[in-house]
């Protein structure tokens, strides 16, 4: 059986010489191709510090395992990391740009990767560039796969709370005072440590009454918490924590969104992983 097999091989090949000589040279020049690599100087740039935006740990040390090219593909908006020490994940759009010269903060793009930038700091001034870590081909390639990875992640995290939201809205309308009906009743009742109404915390009340009988606690100062004045600047204080909350989500927003754009770039701008961007 097999010799017959080798018969028919040998005369596919003899007959259609011209096919199969063009397929051999394929496979020879695809095992002895070399790949060259265009990459960019190093002359005046530097290994910026990081910081995370919560905490204010240093990112990217020894002790944190990350390899030399993490530098890389955080400094292009690829990826988050997360904090070794508060555990939160951040980005570089995100994150605290140290200046290497004056030790200030300064406002980081990742457009800015590649190109040198002069300091925005009074008195600064000095020109750098940002670090550009070798890493080698297969490091790449997983890297790649690893991308893709993370990006159908996000992706099926987005529709997730596409959908979360979409349930909320349907739910009905959000009337503001019954969410503070609701909420001055799950205080009374235990399930909320700040009082609505001016901010008052029944976990931190240093008093004996407090750390005996929370709930009478709370259902004594519901009764008593009438001035206009306190209900007014908590007020202020909430809607002022509101802004910032949504400051912060639109530039998590703004991460992610450049995440997306900088994985597709990285992985070759091919059409048939356009999907990506949605």
């Amino acid at each position: 059986k097999k010799a017959f097999q080798f018969l028919v091989s040998a005369f596919e090949r003899l007959s259609q010489p011209d096919i199969y000589g063009a397929e051999e040279e394929e496979k020879t020049a695809a095992r002895t191709k070399k790949t060259f690599k265009i990459s960019r100087s190093n002359s005046g740039c530097k290994k910026t510090r990081i910081h995370c935006p919560r905490c204010d740990m240093d990112w990217g040390r020894k002790e944190l395992g990350l390899e030399d090219g993490a530098y890389n593909w955080f400094m292009m908006g690829m990826r988050e990391y997360t904090c070794g020490r508060c555990l939160l994940s951040f980005g570089c759009m995100t994150a605290r740009h140290v200046c290497p010269f004056c030790k200030r903060d300064f406002d980081y793009d990742p457009a800015d990767y590649h190109r040198k930038i002069v300091c925005g700091n009074g008195g600064c001034g000095k020109e750098f560039g940002f670090y550009l870590f070798h890493v080698s081909d297969r490091r790449e390639k997983q890297v790649r796969e690893e991308q893709r990875a993370l990006v159908k992640t996000l992706l099926k995290k987005r529709e997730v709370l596409k959908a979360r939201a979409a349930r909320a809205r349907g739910r009905g309308f959000k009337d503001e005072r019954n969410e503070t009906v609701i909420k001055e009743r799950a205080f009374r009742m235990g399930l909320l440590d700040s009082c609505p109404r001016c901010g008052y915390n029944v976990a931190t009340d240093p008093s004996p009454d407090a750390k005996r009988f929370p709930l009478k606690t709370a259902q004594v100062h519901l009764r008593c918490c009438t001035d206009k004045e306190k209900h007014r600047a908590y007020q202020q204080r909430l809607k002022q924590m509101k802004l910032s909350e949504k400051k912060a989500h639109g530039l998590q927003t703004k991460q992610e969104d450049f995440m997306l754009l900088s994985s597709w770039e990285y992985q070759g701008s091919k059409v048939d992983e356009l999907w990506t961007l949605t």
